[in-house]
């Protein structure tokens, strides 16, 4: 499954409420992800299958996502997310504190 085609899938994704992106949206991704056969305790060859996907959200190619990067990239997930969501997981994601998120914080979500 390509990078544009997972994306696809992950638009079907939808939040029913403030509280269930409160209890854990990373979960809500990566069992979608499970569902299509994606996990991030696979091997090497699924963790290929997440850089695709970062690498199709790192639309400057730098090798981290800016907040402006990763907002599109969730919203693409799920359109009803706010930008004050997007920016609360992107402040969680970034452990190191370098305002971007590279490709080991990205997969850690």
């Amino acid at each position: 499954m390509s990078s544009g085609a997972l994306l696809g899938a992950y638009s079907n994704l939808r939040l029913d409420s403030e509280e269930k992106l409160e209890e854990g949206l990373q979960e809500d991704v990566f069992a979608l992800m499970a569902k299509f056969g994606f996990s991030k305790t696979e091997e090497e060859s699924e963790m290929q299958k997440f850089r695709e996907v970062f690498d199709s959200i790192d639309e400057d190619g730098g090798g981290s996502l800016d907040i402006e990067e990763f907002t599109l990239g969730f919203q693409k997930v799920n359109p009803d997310m706010t930008d004050e969501q997007c920016r609360k997981i992107f402040d969680e994601a970034d452990v190191d504190g370098s305002g971007d998120v590279d490709f080991e914080e990205f997969v850690e979500i």
